[in-house]
């Protein structure tokens, strides 16, 4: 082995031309080029960021997940929190199951009674979620709240305050006295790196504020495996059913409504980097939603 405090390059680099290339530089992104992304739609020190991502929308990553959780560290600095959604939508019950759905009432009973419990370390996010959350959920000083399906996590000195790590109030964990509810009253911001619409997560909260007080049809019991009392356990809660279909279609028509307070540039991928307060996405979906769903 040898260490160096400069690099050495082997200059005998494959010349094969069906092999694909990284052309030049600006076909990389990096830790420097990253964070002159972010600054350039208005991330700051200090900011509160709930960030969806999309690795892949970038391009080719120098570091990959790695160096977009260190830019986005950098760009807030150390007074500032980063935040995810790190849901696992596994440990739920599977008579709520679409793809696949569960055919029979053993199955059902099986699936539950083989699956692990939920461990706010050790239960990686779901891969629906992007690689970025998967990595951050095992990042020094990450902390995550508790819920066995609708979990976030966070890094930086709210982290605790946001995420709660001692909490186990698991009833409606999208709504106002949950993650959404404190990002709202601490006035977060939203970052879209390259995610679709229906990665906004922030518009559950404004499903909720809009069925107030929540219709029966429309609340759903769920469970899920966990420990409780050093003992694996099944933890009954009441969700809301929460619907993606229409996001792409109410994120173009808040686009129409709400674009000038929105900043963003684009990417390589079909989504672009968009920075929006978390207060306007909220309450400027609740008349959307309205309108596109009849209410």
């Amino acid at each position: 082995m040898k260490i160096t405090q400069t690099l050495v390059f082997d200059t005998s680099l494959p010349q094969d031309k069906a092999i694909k290339t990284i052309a030049s530089i600006e076909e990389m992104e990096t830790l420097e080029s990253l964070g002159d992304r972010f600054e350039s739609v208005g991330v700051h020190e200090g900011m509160t960021l709930l960030v969806h991502t999309s690795l892949r929308s970038l391009g080719w990553v120098c570091g990959g997940a790695q160096t977009v959780i260190d830019s986005l560290l950098n760009a807030v600095g150390p007074g500032g929190t980063i935040v995810f959604p790190a849901f696992t939508g596994n440990n739920t019950d599977p008579i709520h199951w679409r793809r696949p759905p569960v055919a029979t009432e053993a199955v059902r009973r099986k699936i539950l009674a083989n699956t692990p419990p939920h461990h706010t370390r050790h239960s990686l996010p779901w891969s629906n979620v992007g690689a970025v959350p998967r990595l951050a959920a095992s990042w020094e000083g990450a902390v995550r709240s508790t819920h066995p399906q609708h979990s976030f996590l966070a890094i930086g000195p709210r982290a605790t305050d946001l995420c709660r790590p001692d909490e186990y109030n698991y009833d409606f964990p999208l709504g106002e006295e949950g993650v959404l509810g404190r990002l709202y009253e601490l006035d977060a911001t939203v970052l879209f790196i390259g995610a679709p619409w229906t990665a906004t997560t922030a518009w559950h909260l404004s499903e909720f504020r809009i069925h107030q007080p929540l219709p029966k049809q429309l609340v759903k019991d769920d469970v899920s495996v966990v420990t409780w009392k050093g003992k694996r356990a099944y933890a009954h809660y009441n969700t809301l059913w929460h619907d993606v279909s229409d996001f792409e279609d109410i994120g173009a028509e808040f686009l129409q409504h709400h674009g000038e307070i929105c900043s963003s540039m684009s990417l390589p991928g079909p989504f672009p980097l968009r920075r929006i307060g978390f207060r306007d996405l909220v309450d400027g979906a609740i008349p959307i939603i309205r309108t596109f769903r009849g209410l």
